[in-house]
């Protein structure tokens, strides 16, 4: 794998450089996200600086972001789904997993966020 350019300049550059490690990387189609994002990672794993990472993508790319993150960084993430919240019901997956990638529309549905359920139906 040989990044480009522009992709070693804003993880290099820029990224790594911030004192606040939380990014969107947001771009066109093909322009190398989960490049930046592997390089990104290596770069915070070498300064012990991550200890658990989140992916959230469109719910098409994730198991392609999965792909990616393997192959060309040695990466293993788990991909995180409805179903899986559903069948491993009282176990909370976004603990289980220190590298998950899951969708957007996963992520921001309210049920499944942590303490929302308990409040939104006022059982405990």
């Amino acid at each position: 794998m040989d990044p480009l350019p522009h992709q070693l300049e804003a993880v290099y550059e820029n990224l790594l450089k911030l004192p606040r490690v939380r990014f969107l990387l947001a771009d066109d189609a093909g322009a190398g996200k989960t490049v930046m994002a592997g390089l990104l990672l290596r770069g915070l794993k070498l300064r012990e600086l991550v200890e658990r990472i989140l992916v959230v993508c469109p719910a098409n790319l994730t198991f392609q972001w999965q792909r990616e993150l393997k192959e060309k960084f040695g990466e293993k993430f788990f991909v995180l789904k409805g179903d899986d919240i559903r069948e491993q019901f009282g176990i909370n997956q976004w603990l289980e997993h220190v590298q998950l990638i899951t969708s957007l529309d996963l992520a921001k549905r309210q049920e499944i966020l942590p303490g929302r359920s308990d409040r939104s139906t006022g059982t405990s």
